[in-house]
């Protein structure tokens, strides 16, 4: 981690790294990390209106896009997930390492804590 003002936490427990940090982020193939989990996948995509091949290639460009005012992005070192948060959207997409789809859905205020660092939080709060 390169210096504290990176460092975040989630849900009042979970060290993450706000931004990415130094952690080079792989591209993401629209592809799950277990077909076990595409029933769920495929359910998210239903709640969004949009198709499960829709859903992945989404989660995908999300992933993949350029840092942007609209994104929130964080890597958790732990679990070796990489979060990004779109704000327009409400939507939170998690990729692996392994540079494949771990979830992708949207999100409600209401789960935000759940979710968000608590440094991003208190920025969405203030937005609103």
């Amino acid at each position: 981690m390169q210096g504290m003002e990176q460092a975040g936490i989630v849900n009042g427990k979970t060290k993450v790294i706000l931004g990415f940090g130094s952690v080079e982020k792989p591209t993401f193939y629209a592809e799950t990390t277990s077909k076990g989990h595409d029933k769920r996948h495929k359910k998210h995509a239903d709640d969004m209106g949009i198709t499960f091949n829709q859903w992945l290639n989404e989660a995908a460009d999300l992933l993949n896009a350029d840092t942007g005012e609209d994104y929130l992005d964080w890597y958790d070192p732990g679990d070796r997930l990489f979060y990004r948060f779109d704000e327009k959207k409400s939507r939170i997409v998690i990729g692996t390492e392994n540079q494949s789809i771990n979830t992708y859905f949207a999100l409600p205020k209401s789960r935000y804590k759940n979710y968000l660092p608590d440094e991003y939080l208190a920025r969405v709060t203030k937005k609103k």
